[in-house]
């Protein structure tokens, strides 16, 4: 569930895995600023399809891929996508310092070498440990399942799916299923996919593989789970100064799943927050996104007892104090709107 706080903060465009993964080993960072500068520069110039940049830009990086692995790993995609993994796996060899990023590149160079066996061979050996990336694992069940060892595939992406919930190892157990022949199974997957949707997690491909797939949504009937209750709980625990953020990222673009289970989540975690009166002001405001005005009240009420001065909970009251609007009211504005658009003369004849 640290994802979910993580999209609710930040909009990460770059997709690498080792961000997406809250338990991968943080990467080297302390390059110098001309390696960073020429790192950024390759990755702009692959967006953007620019090639004849990117390999002039290659020429200046290569004296700094021996020490810096993000100018290593820069360097070694640039030369997968022009076709020579042969200087790719030249360039990861080379390289002083190891990444997670360079030895996943290393075993997509020997799949395009033809490699498979010395690819799956190090994967497997790599995923022993707790602390491999998910994708690790992911291109380690791609190959098993390609060798037609699908059941060294599934136990792969279990073996994932016991560190954390991620859609695309969802996704793939959903594959595996659905070419298994295992409507229960895939049904299964589907569910706890759609789940994992519902609340945000979604992969480029996902909708196009579940239209594909006819998943239905039949999830939205399934109450959360406690886990994914505790689970959340737990995190915001560890992050409770973002609890105010997430609440209003609620507000002002509501989801329903995920209001329920940050709800659920909040309330859990209440007696052990060091500040509880944010946790019941975000109490308060999402029982309204819920659209359960009393709990709102409740919650309001409990939170102006521990402080009369608060006052999000005071704008709060007065929200909930204001009068529903009268049928009278709702046609004022258009009645003032038609009076200033008339003149002087049609007023007098209306009178």
């Amino acid at each position: 569930m640290r994802r979910i706080i993580a999209r609710v903060l930040t909009r990460l465009r770059r997709h690498r895995d080792r961000r997406a993964d809250p338990v991968a080993p943080p990467q080297t960072t302390d390059q110098p600023a001309p390696a960073h500068g020429l790192a950024e520069t390759l990755d702009r110039a692959m967006e953007l399809g620019l090639w004849e940049h990117a390999a002039r830009v290659a020429t200046t990086a290569e004296r700094l891929a021996t020490t810096w692995p993000a100018v290593a790993e820069r360097l070694a995609r640039l030369r997968l996508a022009e076709g020579r993994p042969d200087l790719a796996l030249g360039l990861i060899n080379r390289c002083e310092k190891t990444t997670d990023d360079l030895r996943l590149l290393k075993a997509v160079t020997h799949v395009h070498l033809d490699r498979k066996d010395r690819a799956h061979r190090g994967l497997l050996r790599w995923t022993r440990a707790p602390r491999a990336p998910s994708v690790a694992r992911r291109m380690l069940a791609l190959l098993d399942w390609e060798a037609g060892d699908d059941h060294a595939a599934t136990l792969a992406l279990l073996q994932d799916l016991k560190r954390r919930e991620d859609p695309r190892t969802l996704e793939l157990l959903l594959l595996l299923a659905t070419s298994q022949h295992r409507p229960e199974q895939a049904a299964t997957w589907a569910r706890r996919l759609g789940r994992m949707t519902a609340l945000g997690a979604d992969t480029a491909w996902g909708p196009a593989l579940r239209y594909s797939l006819q998943v239905t949504d039949e999830w939205r009937q399934t109450p959360i789970a406690d886990e994914e209750v505790t689970r959340l709980a737990d995190e915001l625990l560890d992050a409770e100064a973002v609890i105010p953020a997430l609440v209003e990222a609620q507000r002002r673009h509501p989801r329903t799943a995920v209001a329920e289970l940050l709800y659920l989540a909040i309330d859990r975690a209440l007696p052990a927050f060091a500040q509880p009166l944010e946790a019941i002001e975000g109490l308060a405001r999402l029982a309204l996104v819920r659209g359960d005005v009393d709990s709102a009240r409740t919650w309001m009420q409990r939170g102006i007892a521990r402080n009369p001065m608060s006052a999000p909970l005071a704008a709060l009251r007065r929200e909930l104090d204001a009068p529903a609007p009268t049928p009278s009211d709702t046609h004022r504005p258009d009645v003032l709107a038609r009076i200033g658009q008339v003149g002087p003369r049609e007023q007098e004849k209306a009178a």
